[in-house]
Order: C-alpha cells, then sequence, then structure tokens
C-alpha cells in the first residue's frame, strides 16, 4: 500500500454545502502559510465568532482554530516531502508561529518528529 497519498488541489477541499463555512475553508487553505488566528477569519467573514464556531461544528466536526492548524500541519507535511527546506524555514513557510510547535503538531499527528517524517517520506 501507498506510504502516502499526495493530496492535489482538486481533491483538497471537501463538498461543504454551508457557503459561509466553504468561503472561510478556502481562505484558511490560500493564507496557510501565514499564522492565521480565528480573528482574521472574522475580518474576512462577517459573523460573530459564536456562529461561525457553530456552522463549523456542523458542517465539519470541527472548529475554525482546528481546521487553520490542519492546513498548517497539510502544509508542512508537504514541504517536508517536496522540499529540502530546513526544518526551521518549513515551520516559517507553513505558518507556525514557533520550530517547537511545527515539532509537537507533526509528533501528534504522525508520531514522528518533522525530521523522521522527513526521512520516511521525502519524495526523491
Amino acid at each position: 500500500p501507498p506510504e502516502v497519498v499526495v493530496t492535489r488541489r482538486s481533491t483538497e477541499s471537501p463538498a461543504i454545502t454551508n457557503q459561509e463555512v466553504a468561503r472561510t475553508v478556502a481562505y484558511i487553505r490560500e493564507h496557510a502559510d501565514l499564522p492565521i488566528t480565528v480573528d482574521d477569519l472574522l475580518t474576512e467573514i462577517p459573523m460573530s465568532r459564536r456562529a461561525l464556531e457553530r456552522h463549523f461544528r456542523a458542517a465539519l466536526g470541527r472548529s475554525p482554530q482546528e481546521e487553520i492548524q490542519r492546513a498548517h500541519l497539510q502544509l508542512a507535511k508537504q514541504l517536508l516531502r517536496e522540499t529540502d527546506f530546513a526544518i526551521a524555514d518549513v515551520a516559517h513557510a507553513a505558518g507556525f508561529s514557533t520550530l517547537n510547535t511545527l515539532y509537537t503538531t507533526i509528533k501528534e499527528d504522525t508520531g514522528l518528529t518533522p525530521a523522521q517524517y522527513r526521512r520516511q517520506y521525502y519524495l526523491r
């Protein structure tokens, strides 16, 4: 079986019927390289934080913050697989505020450190 599935732009967006959530998810993915916050989303999507949270939970089963973290993680994993950037540069390029945040997030998701993840999945 494949060791990793490489997601392409055409398959990375789930079918989201709620237009506000769909727009917000698109914004998150387009800005995954930046350290965006839920407050940043609220400047783009005119609704209250509570309403945004409810819409996200109903549509995706996760919070806007969890979606932001997920987008950063996906980008970091892609950069680790496809580039030879230093791991600190991957953290910055994937919108993580610190190298430690990248390390902790990847370790929780995969059980591997960023360096171990790269060694295992680097697309040569």
